[in-house]
């Protein structure tokens, strides 16, 4: 059984299109640093609880950051201002 916790207190970075999965499972994991996917990289996000209260989840252009079956993310929060609701119409409009 899958336990261990994860606490995150800096930056963790998916640099390559090999993707960098995170799968905390039953332990869930703890963001208050960043997670982030850069330079064309793929960060997959996968089944657990990610709480993201003070932490950020963001990705570079032409960087990817995926939800996987049983992701959850709690806490943080989005830009609301109108570019960044533009940039999420554009992401969400390009998705298969």
């Amino acid at each position: 059984m899958n336990s261990a916790t994860i606490n995150n207190q800096g930056t963790i970075s998916a640099l390559y299109s090999n993707a960098l999965k995170l799968d905390p499972a039953a332990g869930g994991f703890t963001n208050t640093g960043t997670l982030n996917a850069a330079t064309g990289g793929l960060l997959q996000l996968g089944n657990g609880t990610f709480t993201n209260t003070g932490g950020t989840i963001s990705a570079a252009t032409g960087s990817e950051i995926e939800l996987l079956s049983g992701a959850k993310i709690i806490g943080g929060c989005c830009g609301t201002m109108p570019e960044h609701l533009r940039m999420m119409r554009e992401a969400l409009e390009t998705r298969p």
